[in-house]
């Protein structure tokens, strides 16, 4: 869904889709590097230039967007209690692999209950589902 929307708004950019990059990464030998500079970003919000350098030249490309998914929680329903419920935020970045900049930045927390305190915990899915409806409402034109 991410995709498509960044896509349908940028339809003069060459935007690599996930299969493509990770297919690219593999082939570049690149994953580890990949792994330390997400680690690092997420740990320190600050992106790593050097990094992002050698990524944007292996891959030939200009930025990179990232999402992830923050908060995660599920919680069982009780009987005579609380109705099973599933929350986590979702986030997504755009940073540029020449100057480290981030370009833009959305998240949105959502979170799901089921419909009786007997019901099953709602999936993930659905509710990273419904957090991408509300921040592809502000993806950027590129």
């Amino acid at each position: 869904m991410f995709y498509k929307e960044v896509t349908s708004r940028n339809p003069s950019k060459r935007i690599l889709d996930p299969l493509t990059t990770v297919k690219l990464l593999n082939d570049a030998n690149l994953v580890s590097l990949y792994d330390q500079f997400l680690r690092e970003f997420e740990n320190t919000g600050v992106p790593n230039n050097n990094l992002l350098k050698q990524l944007g030249e292996q891959l030939k490309s200009d930025a990179l967007i990232q999402g992830v998914v923050q908060n995660f929680s599920q919680q069982d329903a009780r009987y005579g209690g609380n109705a099973a419920k599933t929350s986590a935020t979702l986030r997504y970045v755009i940073i540029s692999t020449t100057t480290g900049d981030i370009l833009w930045e959305s998240s949105c927390a959502a979170s799901k209950s089921s419909v009786t305190t007997l019901g099953k915990t709602p999936p993930l899915f659905d509710v990273l589902e419904k957090a991408q409806k509300q921040i592809i409402t502000s993806v950027p034109k590129l």
